[in-house]
């Protein structure tokens, strides 16, 4: 696995006071990425997701690590020291253009991960 992008971590504090940080996922994120699977309203879960409730360890393993070509992107908020996943984001490098797209199930067609909020 490449190095931490860390030039990707960004805080924020919205109109409401709330700080947010916007960070790279890391595997010890395996945690955080269960829990806000856990707690995905079906009204917001993509198709794929919707009957997903908890991630298999490989599924864990594969939505919280990056590539040269593929980055998670998570938004977190802490209290008292630990943090809360709040929304994710994935892209992959396009292999034919080079530019950055939603990750796909190449199998069934649908969109595995997207912002969430």
């Amino acid at each position: 696995m490449p190095p931490y992008p860390a030039h990707l971590v960004e805080r924020l504090k919205l109109k409401d006071g709330v700080e947010v940080t916007l960070r790279p996922i890391r595997p010890e994120d395996t945690g955080i990425e269960q829990a806000f699977v856990r707690n995905l309203s079906t009204s917001r879960a993509l198709p794929l997701m919707d009957s997903v409730r908890e991630l298999s360890p490989r599924m864990l393993a594969h939505f919280t690590q990056w590539t040269t070509t593929a980055i998670c992107l998570i938004a977190t908020t802490g209290t008292d020291g630990e943090e809360t996943q709040i929304g994710v984001a994935r892209y992959v490098a396009d292999d034919d253009r080079g530019v950055a797209s939603r990750d796909r199930d190449r199998d069934a067609g649908s969109t595995k991960a997207s912002a969430r909020g």
